[in-house]
């Protein structure tokens, strides 16, 4: 199903107009041509050259599930990867095992990792019998995995837990939150503390004659709303709630998947962002969520924004897409995508998908960073991009009759989707999507796109001051996005996951008439990146830092001891940054040597290490790889 791949730049022209496609609630109805495609100065390179890495980096890409529903999100993340404290990882994502109309099997994918493997890719939702969407996934007291998905036809959710932490058998709830007069709450957000389940939706509009349309909650159009569990989901004490300060003294409407929430022991942070004409705000709980306080993160100068409001041209505010994360400190940080928007008229609103920056703002210091956005890879301090890059095809692969252009991925702009996690050392890492300077899908008219892929950039200093963001999946010809990172680091490594597709834009938003988008199996991915290898900017793709060279780590361990346990030996798969000449030592919980072996001088890559163990009685070993400058080590266990 992919067309033509060109590896070029070209130009983009101006448009206007919208989108109107899948699970979507827009709120503006016009986009306009960007007005400053110059990117920012600290993603400016110095160097005149980049190197790409794709085939040389310190981590592999596994191919964990697919699906065919290819909508992950219409703006914000939220937590669709666990990792367990034991090093075990389970994922969850929205999934179809076929592109049948209307994807009447759609429901919630779910793999899981064990320390050594991935399960098999699931052909089957978990749900029992139920057409559901959007999960979050948890993990309860007992090792009880959990995930909440929502009814997007008629509103509410279900809770399907698991039988143990990565079985197969899920049991699925009665529906739960539903509201009356069947006014649809979808699209949640969930996280928990112990046994107490925190959620926050939003209410979705209906054209159904069975369904009240324009859902009002206090003055608020279709408003998000907070409910609470603290029997893991069985009962809740709210359900439903409107948050305090939010209310129409800023707010008109709420928006489909534009929040985020996170908990750390007892404190509970959500962010609401109303994009593209309201403020990103934050309401903070250090109990629990029995009390809120509310915190202005992001000013929108013309809040609430109504319909008869003139603001001018070019005026600041957000996309929608947030994330927030509270560190061991109890305290936030908040991110989210950059727009702007226009209204010069009463008949005409515009916005920005041109803009190019990820925010960043911590309630410690109060202030806005911009962290992240499209790099400017040939250094020319503009960036090329095809027109269909902020815009999708209409009908044939042309536009669709009397528009220009239809915006794509909703609202959002160049930079978006953030999903941030701060580790145990307090380091703050930060993935989003931005399209890629010179890698396009060439369509047969003016409506080529650029391919998206996954940035990261990171903070060592709790925010202060940020790296400049490295390309961490590399993908030539692929549309990379719907990102997520897990949210604790596990044996020195960050694990991600996120869609891959071979047309940019989705099947369910941007397809038309002429199935200039058809649907195609996509795949969902997942990175085991060493955290060491993204603070020495050993990624590739990005600007490079400014400092001298230093020093770096050349060996990483990419995939532990396996079998573990094992009666016959294994076998350990490294990889080397430079040539070096490595050994493997293998010790006893003593310290004494059991066994040394010279591997000689190794080239950079993926090398896999032969263990035997024919000499080794039951016990707990520790294995080391040493290497000229470094070395690593890991254990594993002998059980004969």
């Amino acid at each position: 199903m992919k067309k033509n791949l060109l590896l070029a730049f070209l130009a983009l022209s101006a448009f206007s107009f919208a989108f109107a496609q899948g699970e979507i609630e827009p709120q503006l109805t016009n986009v306009q041509a960007p007005t400053n495609l110059v990117p920012y100065k600290s993603y400016q390179s110095t160097a005149s050259t980049f190197i790409r890495k794709n085939d040389n980096l310190p981590y592999k890409f596994d191919t964990i599930g697919n699906t065919y529903y290819d909508l992950q999100t219409n703006a914000s993340i939220g937590k669709r990867l666990y990792v367990h404290a034991d090093g075990k990882i389970s994922v969850a994502w929205t999934f179809s095992p076929d592109g049948v109309t209307g994807f009447p099997l759609r429901g919630s994918g779910y793999n899981h990792y064990n320390g050594s493997t991935w399960a098999t890719a699931p052909t089957s939702r978990v749900e029992t019998n139920e057409r559901l969407g959007w999960p979050s996934i948890g993990l309860l007291p007992g090792g009880i995995e959990y995930m909440i998905a929502h009814h997007a036809t008629d509103g509410g959710f279900n809770i399907m837990k698991n039988n143990a932490v990565g079985g197969t058998t899920w049991t699925t709830s009665n529906r739960i939150l539903s509201a009356a007069p069947a006014a649809r709450p979808i699209w949640n957000r969930s996280d928990n503390n112990g046994n107490i389940i925190h959620l926050i939706s939003n209410y979705s509009d209906s054209t159904a004659t069975t369904h009240p349309n324009n859902i009002r909650v206090n003055g608020l159009l279709l408003p998000a709303t907070y409910s609470r569990s603290k029997d893991g989901g069985t009962t809740w004490d709210k359900a439903l709630t409107i948050l305090p300060g939010y209310d129409t003294t800023r707010y008109v409407r709420g928006g489909g998947d534009q929040y985020a929430i996170d908990v750390n022991g007892s404190t509970l942070a959500i962010v609401i962002a109303d994009n593209l004409g309201g403020d990103v705000a934050m309401w903070k709980s250090t109990d629990d969520g029995e009390t809120f306080t509310k915190t202005i993160v992001d000013t929108f100068a013309f809040a609430p924004y109504t319909a008869d409001k003139i603001i001018g041209s070019n005026v600041s505010t957000n996309d929608g897409s947030v994330d927030v994360v509270v560190d061991a400190n109890g305290n936030a940080h908040v991110f989210w995508g950059y727009s702007e928007v226009t209204r010069n008229h009463v008949d005409t609103s515009l916005f920005v998908p041109g803009s190019n920056r990820i925010m960043y703002w911590n309630e410690q210091t109060n202030n806005k960073t911009i962290i992240g956005g499209m790099l400017d890879m040939n250094g020319d301090n503009t960036l090329s991009l095809a027109r269909g890059t902020t815009a999708t095809l209409g009908a044939n692969d042309a536009m669709p009759t009397g528009l220009q252009s239809v915006a794509r991925y909703g609202n959002t702009s160049l930079a978006t989707m953030p999903s941030a996690m701060v580790d145990a050392q307090g380091r703050i890492f930060c993935i989003y999507s931005a399209p890629f300077e010179g890698d396009v899908y060439l369509d047969d008219t003016l409506g080529s796109s650029n391919y998206r892929d996954i940035y990261i950039t990171f903070s060592t200093d709790n925010g202060n001051t940020w790296a400049d963001p490295q390309n961490i999946v590399q993908g030539i010809g692929y549309e990379d996005v719907f990102g997520c990172i897990g949210q604790q680091t596990e044996n020195g490594n960050l694990h991600v996951i996120w869609q891959r597709d071979e047309i940019p834009g989705t099947n369910l938003q941007n397809n038309s008439s002429g199935n200039s988008h058809p649907t195609l199996n996509n795949t969902i991915l997942h990175a085991t990146i060493p955290v060491q290898a993204v603070i020495n900017n050993q990624i590739g793709l990005g600007p490079g830092v400014s400092v001298a060279e230093v020093d770096k780590q050349n060996v990483y361990i990419t995939t532990g001891f396996y079998p573990n346990p094992t009666s016959n030996g294994g076998e350990i798969d490294i990889f080397l940054t430079e040539t070096s000449n490595v050994t493997l030592t293998v010790s006893n919980l003593l310290g004494q040597t059991m066994a040394t072996q010279n591997l000689g001088k190794t080239a950079p890559g993926n090398t896999t290490i032969n263990v035997n163990t024919d000499n080794f009685a039951t016990g707990v070993y520790v294995y080391t790889i040493s290497t000229d400058k470094y070395s690593v080590s890991g254990k594993m266990v002998v059980n004969k």
